[in-house]
């Protein structure tokens, strides 16, 4: 079929990989990650002198769940457009 405007694009079409995307998607991972498996403990002592309440959970808190949820989504995205066709 000859080329024209609005035609699907063949299958056969090479793709060129976007390293530079690639790299984002990498580095993107890495700090979703980082965001939510760096874990603290924080502790909370009785005042009425019982045991203290610890809880352990992301460093960054609960920003660290969005900040995490947001580097996922931005390393699929970045990940897409590396292999995308051009």
């Amino acid at each position: 079929m000859p080329d024209q405007p609005g035609a699907p694009d063949d299958d056969r079409t090479p793709r060129r990989i976007g390293w530079g995307w690639l790299a984002l998607s990498v580095l993107a991972a890495v700090a979703a990650f980082l965001a939510v498996a760096v874990q603290v403990r924080r502790c909370v002592e009785d005042p009425s002198g019982g045991e203290a309440l610890c809880t352990t959970g992301p460093a960054l808190g609960t920003g660290g769940w969005m900040v995490g949820l947001a580097g996922a989504c931005l390393a699929v995205y970045a990940f897409r457009r590396a292999f995308a066709r051009r």
